[in-house]
This record gives structure tokens, sequence and C-alpha cells, in this order.
């Protein structure tokens, strides 16, 4: 009888310290490193679709195996348009290693990029990036727009501030804006969207790209203990309703603690 209640509490115990390792694989490194590459086809896309890549929130500090992955698919596989929502970098320094970063990527890609939060609470140059990512032919949008002709077709990109630390300024994103085939909207904090629900444009607008929440980075069985200010009601993926849909992607990076769990880091596609 002893042996058996001895054998029984190894067994549980054994059996919890395999658990609490699987957690700790999975947090440290399973979501962190083993990207989701999501793919998401519009309603309205054509047999032949634009192909919209967003990568958000890197919280760049180093060239590491995630961003040597991801820049090597994009170059095995390029889509029509790379757009980078925000949180690219945490710091002044990263500018080295986001420079690292773009020059692995197809000179003749076209790349729109937006500011987030931490490009402002970590004192990052703006100039510097702005001049950064022009030289690797990247737009960065602040309150601003630009248009692509890509496969016969005109794609409009609006790129309004950070809405936690910039100026996010809708009328000024709008302003002298030309309605194309395509109109995206990228936006870091995916709170934004109800400004826009609030000041509708007068144009279809086919869907918001946002980033920020890090699909809540630690998510607990729909349990997210930590969500950033200017997330709003939303955490990760696709919200349609009031008209305006808007992909909340979960990012790449981490912020704060170098977790995730529940909120695989991911890479998402958007054929338009």
């Amino acid at each position: 009888m002893k042996k058996s209640k001895l054998s029984r509490r190894k067994f549980i115990s054994g059996s919890l310290l395999a658990l609490a390792g699987v957690l700790v694989w999975d947090m440290c490194w399973f979501e962190r490193y083993v990207l989701d590459w999501s793919v998401h086809v519009l309603p309205s896309a054509p047999k032949h679709p634009i192909r919209v890549l967003q990568i958000s929130d890197l919280h760049m500090q180093q060239l590491g195996r995630r961003q040597r992955k991801i820049a090597r698919k994009i170059k095995a596989q390029p889509p029509d348009l790379l757009v980078l929502t925000g949180d690219v970098i945490d710091e002044q320094k990263g500018l080295t290693a986001l420079e690292e970063f773009l020059a692995l990527l197809p000179k003749s890609l076209p790349k729109v990029a937006i500011l987030g939060n931490w490009e402002y609470w970590g004192k990052v140059n703006l100039s510097q990036l702005k001049n950064l990512y022009s030289a690797y032919g990247v737009q960065l949008l602040v309150n601003s727009h630009t248009q692509f002709t890509l496969k016969g077709r005109r794609i409009g990109i609006l790129g309004v501030d950070d809405w936690v630390a910039g100026s996010p300024d809708w009328t000024t994103t709008t302003k002298d804006y030309v309605p194309q085939e395509v109109n995206l909207l990228l936006c870091h904090c995916p709170a934004f969207r109800d400004q826009v629900m609030a000041q509708p444009p007068n144009f279809t607008l086919h869907a918001l790209l946002a980033g920020h929440t890090h699909g809540g980075q630690l998510n607990f069985f729909g349990c997210t203990p930590f969500k950033p200010r200017g997330s709003g009601k939303y955490l990760s993926g696709w919200y349609t309703q009031g008209g305006y849909p808007m992909y909340v992607s979960k990012g790449i990076g981490t912020s704060i603690l170098p977790l995730r769990f529940g909120a695989r880091a991911e890479v998402v596609e958007l054929q338009v």
C-alpha cells in the first residue's frame, strides 16, 4: 500500500514537473521563435490579388534568427508590398539592427512603415529613422498617404501617427487623398479604429492593419493580465463589426517580459 502511494506521488510530481517544463519551453521559445505565417484573403480580392505582407512589433535590439528567417522567406517568396506597422525598434541603438535587417530585403520590394509608441518612448531620432528607411526604399507615413500600382491595380496606403505616444490626425491623413481601387489604413494601435468609425471617410476603406497588443503576449485561455493602452476593445485577429474590417497582428517581438503564451508570434499576409 505504501509503495503504491509513493509511486502515485512520484507519478503526479513527475507529471507536474514535465508540464511545467513544457509551459516554460512554450513561453520562452516556441511561441516566440516558431512564427505563424497567416494568410487572409479579402472577399473582394480578384483571382490574382495583391499580396500585402504585414510585419508588426519587431522590437529589434539586434539582428537575430527570427529576423533572418523572415528576410529569407521574403526573398524567396516576395510579396507585392511590405508594411511595417510600428514598434520596429525600442531605442536609438536599434537603428543598427534595423539597417542590417532592411539590407537583407529585396531592394525592389515596395515598403511602407508607420511609427509605434516605442519609437517615441525609446527616444529614437525620428529624422535618422526616416533617412534610414528612405535609404532602403521604405516610405515612412506619419499622418500621410501614398499610392502604388501593383499588378496593374492602384492601391492606396494611409498611415496615422501612433495613438498613444504620437499625434494621430485623421483629418490630415485623409487630406487630398485620392481613393484607389484598394485602400488600406495602417494604425499601430487598434483603438484608432473607433475614431475612424466616428469620422467615416468618404471612400471605401477595405481594411485596417494594426499591431501593438502582442495578442496580449500572455494570454491564459482568454485571460490577458496585460493589455497595453491603445488596445481598446481589440486583442488579435479580425474585427469586422461596424463596416471597417481590421486585422490586429500579434506581432513578432515582446515588451517588458521576453515571454509569450497563447499569443504565438506571427507574420500576416493580406491578399486584396
